[in-house]
Formats: structure tokens, sequence, C-alpha cells
């Protein structure tokens, strides 16, 4: 959703956002940051930092992770379809640790926040995704390096409550990273949400996030450049755009074909015209129609970004992703270029988190959009065996030694923010389905959890080694038999993972 406010709700919005600021205890003496366009280089001692009642609980707080503190005027964010509210932000990011206590690295006085996301919204939970906007004073978009990022002015932080291991999500865009062009960048952070009523403690602390960077157009983001409009023919004139597979948006410019839903993530709806909506929609129609209905058609390989498309695919089924190619999903193509797949997103549900899915073995991707066309072409069909032996040779990006590494970095970043996130939400870490769409392995520790992921991984790529290697063609994983055999492996559940059977981790929580 675009947030675009005309001069005058801009000015009372500002003026709003800084009279609340100011009973909270009286604010800025001077708000010369808010002006840069680039708010990266805040020099926080040019606020007067107003006084907060810090409780006992945020008196001692400490993290080796970002800590962000949003305050907002309202008892709560706005949902995903409403409009976003302005808020303050202070940013808690000094190399060593941080503690509310301390002098923030930045203090952003307007920030427009909404919550974001489908299915989470509909879970009875307390912990939801949210939309980060970086404003300035007249509502203008003003860039901001969070979390060390590039410099930019739209952020998400997702909630991790969906996933009780921590790990998937950031798990997926490590692996996705040297493979897919444009992967978002990801990193923890501890967040605190409270009204200017509300003081700092447990209540207000919010857990664990992951920041990340979000998918748009622009030169540190997905670099596809100005949208260039042309008659649609067999060529590649044209493009500059970027589609995301998902539910169907009513506040989004959207289009369907078929029994498909697409939503034009960029040109923006501020600059989206009707003759570029149809431009789009004709533009990608060419492409799905030969990947959908033509896929044993030599001229794929010379419209598609097939070393993208393979990547997606053998990232998807690696991680046994339910959404994949059907939810959050991402196309773009820059003007002239191939149809990109990607970039990767939201991988909540992947490695055995999804109720359905939870087993190491079994293919899924025959049964998929996209996946189960292209792959019944011989051609591409050999380059996704080849490519996936290539990522399993040690050192390389699927092999057993960077899956074990890359446990060990994120469990020494997570681990010590972990403990206190699960005494704010320690229902996690109780027997029972916390959502009805998830998996329930019957682990009470945050560690127990965080084995049950990585044993996943390495059980299913040794699998995938020997499932692959013995198919002759696409016929094989089309089969009767490929179909059975994923049957069986769902039939056994959660009980593949044996705790006694699991060693410990390399790098404690």
């Amino acid at each position: 959703m675009s947030f675009r406010l005309s001069q005058r709700t801009a000015r009372k919005s500002s003026l709003a956002l800084l009279a609340v600021c100011a009973a909270a205890a009286g604010i800025l003496c001077a708000v010369p940051a808010a002006r840069e366009t680039d708010l990266s280089a805040t020099r926080t001692s040019a606020y007067r930092i107003p006084k907060r009642k810090l409780a006992p609980f945020a008196r001692q707080f400490a993290s080796p992770l970002p800590v962000l503190e949003i305050v907002i005027a309202e008892d709560a964010l706005p949902l995903p379809d409403q409009e976003p509210i302005p808020a303050l932000m202070r940013v808690f990011d000094r190399p060593g640790g941080n503690r509310l206590t301390d002098i923030p690295r930045a203090l952003l006085p307007f920030v427009s926040v909404r919550h974001r996301g489908a299915s989470s919204m509909h879970a009875h939970f307390r912990q939801h995704s949210i939309r980060l906007k970086i404003r300035d004073e007249k509502q203008k978009p003003s860039r901001f390096d969070l979390c060390g990022f590039a410099p930019d002015d739209d952020f998400v932080l997702i909630a991790t409550c969906m996933d009780r291991s921590l790990v998937r999500d950031r798990m997926a865009y490590e692996l996705a990273a040297p493979l897919i062009p444009f992967t978002p960048k990801a990193k923890y952070v501890e967040v605190f949400v409270r009204n200017t009523r509300a003081r700092l403690d447990e209540e207000t602390y919010s857990g664990i996030y992951l920041a990340m960077e979000q998918i748009e157009a622009g030169p540190r983001r997905v670099a596809v450049g100005p949208l260039e409009i042309a008659a649609p023919r067999e060529g590649l004139e044209g493009g500059g755009w970027i589609l995301q597979s998902d539910r169907f948006s009513t506040n989004r410019p959207s289009f369907r074909i078929g029994d498909e839903s697409f939503t034009v993530v960029a040109p923006g709806s501020r600059t989206l015209t009707p003759e570029a909506l149809d431009f789009i929609q004709a533009d990608f129609g060419r492409f799905h129609r030969l990947m959908r209905q033509d896929p044993l058609n030599d001229r794929l390989f010379d419209v598609l970004d097939m070393d993208s498309f393979i990547h997606m695919m053998l990232l998807q089924e690696f991680v046994k992703n339910i959404d994949a190619f059907r939810y959050s999903t991402f196309f773009h193509r820059a003007a002239g270029g191939r149809l990109v797949a990607g970039p990767p997103w939201d991988f909540n549900l992947a490695m055995g988190n999804a109720r359905d899915l939870t087993a190491p073995e079994g293919f899924i991707l025959q049964r998929y959009p996209y996946a189960r066309e292209l792959l019944r072409n011989p051609r591409i069909f050999r380059l996704y065996q080849d490519r996936w032996r290539e990522l399993r040779q040690p050192g390389a990006a699927f092999s057993d030694g960077r899956i074990l590494d890359l446990i060990d970095s994120i469990l020494r970043e997570a681990g010590p923010a972990a403990f206190r996130h699960f005494e704010r939400y320690p229902e996690l870490l109780r027997p029972g389905r916390v959502f009805i769409f998830t998996a329930t392995y019957h682990v009470d520790s945050f560690e127990k959890n965080v084995r049950v992921v990585r044993d996943f991984l390495l059980r299913r790529a040794r699998w995938m080694d020997g499932a692959l290697a013995a198919m002759a063609g696409p016929e094989d994983l089309f089969s009767g038999e490929a179909e059975r055999r994923e049957t069986e492996a769902e039939a056994i559940g959660t009980a593949w993972w044996k705790e006694s059977e699991s060693p410990p981790l390399r790098s404690g929580p």
C-alpha cells in the first residue's frame, strides 16, 4: 500500500506527531537530521533525548542485537489494509552491545508504521510483522542505513512467532544469497512497541524480529530500471517491472491470469498508469503462456533467465516450502531483459514447519505451478540435476559444511537474545500447535528446535542426492512412484526427528 498524503494532511500529521512526542517529555530542541535526504549519518548529539519511563526490566536490558524502540500515539498499529500512522523510532545499534539507557545511534522522529502480512494477521498471537517507512517532516522518503543495510526508506520487521526455531527465514536467505539476484538482506533485532503513555517494560517488549530489506525497484534493491512500454510481441522489448504472485490484493494494482493473482510491485501505485498496468499484464502474460502451456519450447532459454529459475526451484524444493511458486513469489524483468525468478521471500513454513510437509523425504515441486511445467522439459531437468550436484560439492552453497556453518553463525547472532524472547512468549515452547498450519515437534527448548532445522536440511540434502541421481529423466519425477514416496514420507509426520539421535549443536544458544 502506498503511503501518500496531501501537503495539508502531511503538515497536520507532522504537527500532531511533534505534539505527541512533546507530551511524552519535552521532545526535540532541534531536528536538523529530519531535513536531510539521507538520515544514515544522523548525529544524535543534535537531539535532546526525551526522558522515558523505564521499568527495571528496561533499565537492565542489554542485547548484542540492534534494538528498535517504536513510539506511537495510538493504542495499536493499523492493520495491513489500513493507512499507516506516524511514529518516532529510536535505533540502538552500536558495536559491542546495546542498552536502552544508552544514547541511540539514531532518533528518527518521522516514521510511518503499520502491520503487514496475510495469514499471520489471522493467527491468535501477540507478535505481528511491521512495515516501516522512514520519512522527513514533509512526509517525503528519507534514506537510513537500518542494521547496516544499504540506505533506503522502506523496511520490514518480520515476526518470528510462527517459527519456534527462529532460524528458518534467515537460513533460507543465506542459502539463496550466492545464487539468486537481489536476495534481500536480513538481520535479527529486538523490538519495543509502545504508545506515548506506556513505559518500557516486559509488556511493551515485542521480542525478536527479522529486519529485512523490502522488495522494491531501485539501485540498492531490485535493479529493473524505469518502465519501458512496448508492443507485447515475441521478443524482449519493454520491461522494467516487478510482480508478486500471491492472494489477490484489493488495495494495490493487481490482475488475474486464470486462477493466479499478481500484484504490481514496481512501478509503484503512485506512478502506475492504466496503460502501464495493461502493458505489464500483457508482457508477463507472454512468459506465463510459454511456461505454462508450451514448456518443451526451446525459446524458453531465450526469454527466461534460466539460472534464476533453476536456482529458485532447487531452493524451494530443498527447503520444502509449502508456499513455493504460489504465494510470496516474485518475478522481475529489466527493460529489454529476460524474465527473472525472484527475489526469494517468506520461508517460515519451510524446512519441516508446515503441518502437511514435515518429512525430509519426498519431492513436492512436480505439483506446484511453473516447476511442474518447466521440469517436464528434458533439457531443463538435466540442468536441474547437474546444478544440484554442483551445489552439493564441498564448500558449495548447499554443502553440509556450509549448512553447519550457517546454523552456527545464525545461532551466535540470535541465541543470546532467544531466552528473553521465549520468556515473552512461553506458549511457543509448550506442547501443542500454536498455529493451525504449522507442524508440532514435541520439543521443549529453543536449542532443540534449531536442531530440528539442522537435521532436516542435512537429511533432506542427502536424500535428494540419491533421489535425483537415480532419475533418468523427467518421467521419473512425474511418476506414480515419486508420488507414493512423498505420501509415505508424510505419513511419518514429525516422528522422523528423535532427540536421542540428534547430536548437540556445535555452538550453543
